[in-house]
């Protein structure tokens, strides 16, 4: 018997559900504010919003979006893909140049060619740090004009696809605006003060998120439509120091006569590289070799036909691909002398000497002269006024 009165239960409030649930869908949908609107007064028919077999207000695709600004979205399905997108895009360049003055002042002449201004500046004697908003529609066209007055160090680009959240905000934005309108028609005809305590309560709200998604859609837009390109320009003395430098090359003696001289000279890269190699005689460049060595290899080099008993000076540089030339290798070496040149130098020596004793003399003779002077001037006088005066007595 229990069971039976139990099983009765659920079927009634199974029954009773139902009909509530009929009840509430003819029911006035009320909010906070106090105020009641049905669901056909509440939903505009210009509002881009429809009720869903539910009830619930939903967004009209068909509903035609604002196309003032570059970059909206489009409901056309013929529209390629990249068209119907919101996308932000952002250049960074870092330059070196040795006169960013030039740079800048060309990029100034150039701004409304392509339709840009400068959003920021920092300047100073070292570096130009700008920020440039340039139509979206000209942005490869003014960077890769900007490539080509420097030397590039780091680029980059990047996109942001904002559709998705413009189309948010956008759709938030119309469906505000419609309860705003028709709140304020409501505001117009009420005659309560709390109706209309509560109504303008309900409007000052709306209208701080009005102006809120719009700065959103304002931002949006003009980030669209104008993309930024961050560009540094830093001020260096030449080029050729963001070069790296080939490797120092290899050099070491091997022997030498009395006319010939034999070097080695060694790649220490681990890339192929091209050498160098420079002979002088008293200062005086004689003759030149290039040599292509592998990295690591080594060679000798024979020079001959040089003079006996003399001074050569070598000097070794080494070049790899896209590099500097090397600091130099030096080495000064002497041929042997031969017997001939050997008393010569011994006569040499001696003349040499001879005249170096010879100077000291004349120094000598010429640093005793003023006291010679001296004593002639003053002790020859006085020798003669005492013989005279001896004379006298």
């Amino acid at each position: 018997m229990k069971k039976f009165i139990v099983v009765g239960m659920l079927l009634l409030t199974v029954l009773l559900s139902g009909c509530a649930q009929d009840a509430m869908e003819e029911e006035f949908i009320e909010d906070d504010s106090g105020w009641e609107l049905s669901d056909e007064e509440f939903i505009d028919e210009n509002s881009g919003w429809e009720l869903s077999d539910e009830g619930i207000p939903t967004y009209d695709s068909e509903f035609e979006v604002d196309e003032e600004h570059g970059g909206d979205v489009l409901a056309s399905n013929d529209t390629p893909a990249l068209e119907t997108r919101k996308i932000i895009y952002t250049a960074n360049l870092s330059m070196v140049a040795t006169d960013p003055e030039a740079i800048y002042q060309d990029i100034v002449s150039k701004l409304p060619t392509y339709d840009a201004y400068f959003e920021a500046e920092n300047i100073n004697a070292e570096r130009y740090t700008i920020t440039i908003r340039v139509l979206s529609a000209n942005l490869m066209d003014f960077v890769n004009d900007i490539k080509g007055q420097g030397e590039v160090i780091v680029y980059s680009k990047s996109s942001q696809d904002v559709t998705n959240e413009y189309s948010r905000f956008e759709a938030e934005y119309t469906a505000k605006q419609t309860e705003y309108d028709r709140i304020f028609e409501l505001l117009e005809a009420a005659t309560e003060l709390s109706d209309i305590y509560s109504l303008s309560n309900k409007l000052a709200d709306l209208e701080a998120d009005l102006n809120e998604i719009g700065l959103h859609l304002t931002t949006y837009d003009s980030l669209v439509d104008y993309s930024t390109i961050n560009l540094t320009i830093t001020k260096i003395e030449n080029l050729e120091s963001l070069m790296e430098t080939s490797t120092k090359p290899g050099l070491t003696f091997e022997n030498s006569d009395e006319t010939s001289i034999s070097i080695i000279v060694s790649n220490h890269s681990e890339n192929s590289s091209t050498f160098y190699i420079v002979v002088k005689q008293n200062g005086e460049e004689i003759t030149t070799l290039t040599k292509e060595l592998v990295s690591e290899a080594k060679e000798e080099l024979l020079f001959e036909n040089l003079d006996p008993d003399t001074e050569y000076k070598f000097e070794v540089y080494s070049t790899e691909d896209n590099r500097l030339t090397s600091n130099p290798q030096t080495m000064t070496i002497t041929t042997d002398a031969t017997y001939g040149s050997t008393l010569s130098n011994v006569f040499t020596s001696s003349v040499d000497s001879l005249v170096t004793l010879f100077q000291w003399l004349l120094i000598i003779v010429l640093a005793l002269v003023p006291y010679l002077v001296v004593f002639s001037a003053v002790f020859v006088p006085g020798f003669i006024i005492y013989k005279k005066t001896r004379k006298t007595v």
